[in-house]
C-alpha cells in the first residue's frame, strides 16, 4: 500500500506516496535560469516537442538529456534552464 509507505527522500523534498505511485497533478513549465520548482517540484518531465533539455536534478546536479516527441524524463528537478533547452511542450508532474 503506497499510503503507508515511508516518504521519499528527496534532499530537502519529501514525498509521501511511494515512488511507483502516480503523479499528484501536472503544470506547465517555464524554461528560466533563474526560477526554481522549490513548491512543486517536479517529479518527471514530459516533453511534447523534441529536442533538448537542461535541467537541475533535486540532488543540485545540472544534467541535459536530448529526447524525441511525447518523452517523460523520470528525473526529480528543481530547474528547467532557458539555456540549453529548445525542446517545447514542457509540462511537470508532481
Amino acid at each position: 500500500d503506497p499510503e503507508s509507505e515511508p516518504p521519499m527522500n528527496l534532499g530537502q523534498y519529501t514525498r509521501s506516496r511511494g515512488p511507483d505511485a502516480p503523479g499528484n497533478g501536472s503544470f506547465l513549465v517555464t524554461k528560466s535560469d533563474t526560477t526554481t520548482y522549490t513548491t512543486d517540484l517536479i517529479l518527471a518531465l514530459y516533453v511534447t516537442g523534441a529536442g533538448t533539455v537542461c535541467f537541475v536534478g533535486a540532488d543540485g546536479v545540472e544534467d541535459t538529456w536530448t529526447v524525441p516527441d511525447n518523452f517523460i524524463i523520470p528525473v526529480a528537478m528543481t530547474m528547467v534552464k532557458s539555456t540549453g533547452t529548445d525542446a517545447t511542450g514542457l509540462h511537470g508532474i508532481k
